[in-house]
């Protein structure tokens, strides 16, 4: 429930997501698909206490790879 309420209802409107069943099960399709581990290690953007990486660095890693641009945000919390 935490998770559809914080992340899922964002996605009415941009995908077919009209129920929890759905949001989940894309989710999940969207995992087995892609790896986004490896495809930001491809793109030298790995864990790290020392670099820090712009949004803009996710969001082009990604669309090498899929050929898609996604929507990155950051979010910083007080």
């Amino acid at each position: 429930r935490h998770e559809w309420l914080k992340h899922g209802t964002c996605a009415f409107g941009t995908l077919d997501s009209t129920s929890v069943f759905k949001y989940f099960q894309l989710g999940i399709q969207l995992k087995l698909l892609y790896s986004v581990d490896l495809i930001l290690k491809m793109n030298g953007i790995v864990p790290t206490l020392k670099n820090s990486y712009k949004a803009s660095d996710f969001a082009l890693a990604v669309k090498k790879a899929i050929q898609v641009w996604p929507t990155v945000s950051c979010t910083f919390e007080k």
